[in-house]
């Protein structure tokens, strides 16, 4: 998420600090750099420039290679966390950068709050840090930048649509925040001017894959599937390290319901993947397309592979997450007494791990949902009651809008197995953000109600969402078997 910063000027400031000289880099517009190495300073810009183009593995070379020549370069640190596929390296470097906040700028600071507070799902702290950070800088393009991708992130569509007309503003040149822009209007669904921005992004960067990439994802929007392939494909020739258009593609067959190509490509990402996260991503796609096809041994069979893949390489995060993944696919298919069985095994590795106290209450949370769940299923609804306050003690100091939002998912589904169906569809009708399985309840609830209209409304938009994932997976079937009639 770090995001190229331009310094119009170097200043030197002479510093004794542990017999140290440190140069800054300084503009009135922008937010300073700390390093005690130019040349740090300058491979940092690079390793920017390169992630803003998602050129990930790369940069990542680069941070490294600029902590080389200075290993207090605070930024350079939070930058890597940013990047680095797995959690416990995130924290590392993210620890790494705190331990230096005392020798950078007040907006450098800011900087790393924002992040930390990113980690941890503090969303209040996040905003209060980025207001304060952008109050200094407000004319700074990267900055300006990074928050409209926070928006972005949370789906405040809107205001990141502000906050990157700013940038592009500030540099009528950026190709960061051009980019942006047209991400921003495809989910504002004005597609004539997200074409115009990402077809600019292409121009300003013809000879790089990501342009390439970007407009197969507007192709992709438009259901011009073929087209689309043909874009994440130029992107994968451009730069064989671009292999995350692979991934892209196989989600493409699923939409087409050609599940063996889907797979195929799943296997393409896998076996190209540089990094563990991107290879566990491959596997839990493999499973979702035999979600699709109905064939839920084969999907645990191919998550027996993940969790086979996390224990090689003592993660334990995706141990957890491989029991809960087949947990909720036994909760979906009838079964929900063995997805519990799956939940608490996955809470005791959890609470046996090694993983950080955050990290733990994390994945605490998920469960706490997904047993939720479960009960509701099973229409043991004195122990969805214990589990809601199990899940409402476990968030009450987060004030996270995400786990807000499905947990207020979750009790309207309660409401609605208990026949409160006007309860339950205001509540899901009262959350702004359209997850799949706020559609797929909100349709159910509509149908309970002899409101076959509004029902097939949201299940055709499940349908058209153009993403796969594994809740759509679990539900694709049925709902378009009720779409159909």
């Amino acid at each position: 998420m770090m995001r190229k910063m331009k310094c119009t000027g170097i200043c030197v400031l002479a510093l004794i600090m542990l017999f140290v000289t440190k140069l800054s880099c300084f503009s009135q517009e922008e937010m300073p750099i700390t390093s005690k190495s130019k040349e740090a300073v300058r491979l940092y810009k690079e390793a920017r420039n390169m992630s803003e183009n998602f050129l990930f593995d790369q940069s990542l070379k680069k941070y490294d290679e600029a902590l080389k020549l200075d290993p207090d370069f605070a930024v350079a640190y939070l930058s890597k966390s940013v990047y680095v596929a797995d959690y416990k390296s995130r924290m590392s470097n993210l620890h790494e950068a705190k331990k230096r906040m005392d020798n950078i700028s007040e907006g450098e600071r800011y900087f790393i709050l924002i992040h930390e507070a990113w980690y941890n799902s503090e969303e209040d702290k996040m905003w209060n840090n980025l207001d304060k950070l952008i109050a200094m800088y407000p004319n700074d393009k990267y900055l300006n930048n990074l928050a409209g991708e926070l928006n972005y992130i949370w789906q405040n569509y809107d205001k990141a649509l502000g906050y990157f007309k700013k940038s592009v503003d500030i540099d009528n040149d950026y190709a960061a925040a051009i980019n942006m822009l047209g991400y921003s209007y495809r989910a504002l669904e004005d597609y004539k001017q997200a074409e115009k921005y990402f077809k600019r992004y292409i121009t300003l960067l013809p000879n790089n894959a990501a342009p390439y990439d970007s407009y197969a994802d507007f192709l992709l929007a438009m259901e011009k599937y073929d087209e689309a392939i043909q874009y994440y494909q130029k992107a994968v020739e451009m730069n064989d390290g671009y292999y995350y258009s692979l991934r892209r593609i196989g989600n493409i067959y699923i939409l087409k319901e050609e599940y063996d190509k889907a797979r195929d490509f799943f296997v393409q990402f896998q076996n190209k993947a540089t990094n563990l996260g991107s290879q566990m991503a491959a596997l839990q796609d493999i499973a979702i397309t035999y979600l699709y096809e109905e064939n839920k041994e084969k999907a645990i069979k191919t998550f027996d592979q993940y969790t086979e893949l996390a224990q090689r390489n003592n993660n334990s995060y995706y141990e957890v997450t491989a029991l809960a993944n087949k947990g909720l696919i036994y909760s979906c298919c009838d079964d929900p007494k063995k997805g519990l069985d799956y939940y608490n095994k996955a809470l005791q590795i959890l609470e046996n791990s090694d993983l950080t106290e955050v990290q733990k209450n994390e994945l605490r949370i998920n469960n706490a949902m997904l047993k939720l769940h479960a009960y509701i299923e099973l229409e043991a609804f004195d122990k969805c009651a214990e589990e809601l306050e199990r899940c409402r003690k476990l968030t009450a100091e987060l004030n996270n809008t995400f786990v807000d939002n499905w947990i207020k998912i979750l009790t309207a589904y309660n409401d609605l197995r208990q026949d409160n169906i006007d309860q339950a569809i205001e509540k899901l009708e009262n959350i702004n953000v359209n997850y799949i399985m706020k559609l797929y309840y909100l349709a159910l609830a509509y149908e309970m109600d002899g409101n076959f209209e509004k029902a097939n409304k949201y299940y055709a938009e499940m349908l058209n969402t153009k993403e796969s994932g594994l809740n759509l997976a679990l539900y694709y079937k049925r709902v378009k078997d009720k779409v159909k009639d």
